[in-house]
């Protein structure tokens, strides 16, 4: 004959007290226990909850969020990181790039590219390292049959003087070509500060304790109060054709630094479908304003928007702004046609 195995009077207390469970249910626990020890189990359970819920969020990757630091030129991703976060591995070397560890100098034989640029470029933790357009591009570049090294310098919500003055005071690294690019509303985008480190909460300046504050400061409180999350960047400014212009003299300005340097440089203009109304209507004048220029001073530029309507248009493109997985493909593509000609003329150092 089967029977509970031989136990001490406690065990068996508390294999009574789940039969109880079981069996009644919350009314069990009511007839069972008095309001003191109710209000024990209660507190119990809820804390069971929230470590289980805690436990859940880290497993996501909250609590692990890009940091962020003031600098003279803003803001920019703090350096050393390495997380998982959504399911996608962000990494950031000790010069504050989302790169792999590099060197002071280029292998011996290899052209260093150096993408400058903000959210697009960068990816965010919605992209992992290894399918953002830069990392992409070296691998396109590499297969065919181009010894290149591919750096991406960027931040969410850089603004064009943001990514010239982080290219002023941090030079090229030894790249022999520099990449800007901008998308559909940074012509109009004016400096973004290093006022939203530590306020914005998409620009934490130190990991939260938990992940459920995180959770909760991050996304929930923000959109129960109506708050917007994007970046500086994402928020269309109001279309100024002088700010359009001073935009346009900055990136002259990179230019003009690189070329200091012994590097040539090249723009990557990205058309976001989300914005294309905005495109259309009120930066024509700009645009044109920006392709003459570059022209004039013979500077290689491509603009991605037939490639992207003919790959899938909005599809390629999370929010209408950022690029997903495919679109940075996409971007990969048509940076790699832009750039194929001019590595093609570059003598790497070392040689």
């Amino acid at each position: 004959m089967l029977g509970w195995p031989p136990c001490h009077h406690s065990s068996l207390t508390v294999m009574q007290s789940w039969i109880s469970l079981r069996r009644f249910g919350i009314t069990g626990i009511s007839a069972r226990y008095g309001p003191g020890k109710r209000f024990v189990l209660w507190c119990g359970l809820l804390i069971l909850a929230l470590a289980a819920s805690e436990l859940v969020c880290r497993a996501l990757g909250l609590h692990t969020p890009v940091i962020y630091e003031t600098t003279d030129y803003g803001y920019r991703i703090k350096p050393n990181q390495d997380i998982n976060r959504f399911g996608n591995r962000v990494y950031i070397n000790s010069q504050g790039l989302r790169s792999e560890p590099m060197s002071p100098l280029p292998a011996d034989g290899v052209v260093r590219v150096l993408c400058i640029g903000d959210s697009i470029t960068n990816g965010g933790t919605r992209i992992d390292q290894a399918d953002t357009y830069p990392y992409r591009l070296q691998q396109l570049m590499r297969n065919g049959g181009n010894r290149v090294e591919v750096l991406n310098a960027s931040a969410p919500g850089w603004a064009i003087t943001n990514e010239v003055r982080w290219l002023q005071r941090n030079g090229t690294y030894h790249s022999r070509v520099v990449m800007m690019v901008i998308g559909t509303t940074d012509l109009f985008q004016e400096f973004a500060g290093a006022e939203i480190v530590s306020v914005h909460p998409s620009f934490p300046g130190s990991a939260p304790v938990l992940a459920l504050e995180e959770l909760v400061l991050r996304y929930l409180l923000p959109k129960l109060q109506r708050r917007s999350l994007a970046d500086p960047g994402a928020q269309p400014s109001a279309p100024s054709l002088a700010v359009a212009k001073e935009n346009i003299v900055q990136l002259q300005n990179a230019a003009d630094f690189a070329a200091r340097a012994g590097a040539k440089s090249v723009v990557l203009y990205v058309e976001q479908p989300g914005q294309l109304e905005l495109a259309d209507t009120y930066t024509s004048e700009a645009k044109a304003l920006l392709f003459e220029s570059l022209r004039q001073h013979g500077i290689p530029f491509s603009n991605t928007r037939d490639s992207v309507e003919r790959a899938g248009g909005l599809t390629l493109f999370r929010d209408g702004l950022h690029p997903n997985t495919e679109g940075n493909r996409v971007l990969a593509k048509v940076a790699a046609n832009l750039l194929a000609p001019v590595v093609d003329g570059i003598t790497p150092l070392g040689k």
